[in-house]
């Protein structure tokens, strides 16, 4: 129940939904004679669905958040006892390799976990990831996932 909540939450919270279901109201608004105030929730949604596809919005939403947090450089990596690596969205379908079912963000935390747990050396790899009931959790399949990595890396990794 938890996990539809959270899918629910997380369409309705996208630019183009919200502009959506503003065209919605401003459909409602028409039909009932509010002219002038359909006429504002359209022009609206039309800004918030232009605004939220452009690449300039969302590059300046995210920077005060990059800013905020350096990135981790190799010199300076702390000695730690663990690497974790949350999960991402993974999609298990049958006749396509393991690699092929992650989505982008999550095949670059992997490949990222790996890299480090590589780099510190006596660090463990540690994974997680959920699913809804009836599929197959992400970090299952990330073990797979990281002896594909690993093995590929060792070959041109120092």
């Amino acid at each position: 129940m938890m996990h539809l909540v959270k899918h629910l939450v997380g369409e309705f919270a996208k630019p183009l939904m919200i502009a959506a279901l503003i065209s919605a109201i401003a459909g409602i608004c028409r039909l009932r004679g509010r002219r002038r105030t359909a006429t504002w929730l359209l022009a609206s949604a039309a800004a918030i669905a232009y605004l939220g596809a452009i690449g300039l919005v969302g590059d300046a939403l995210l920077n005060p958040l990059e800013r905020q947090y350096s990135p981790l450089r190799d010199e300076s990596l702390p000695a730690v006892g663990y690497v974790v690596v949350l999960g991402g969205g993974y999609e298990s379908r049958d006749g396509i390799p393991v690699t092929a079912a992650l989505d982008p963000d999550g095949l670059a935390r992997i490949v990222e976990g790996v890299r480090l747990e590589r780099r510190l050396g006596a660090a463990r790899l540690v994974v997680s990831g959920g699913a809804p009931s009836g599929e197959i959790p992400s970090a299952s399949a990330m073990p797979r996932w990281r002896a594909i990595l690993a093995s590929t890396m060792r070959r041109w990794w120092y």
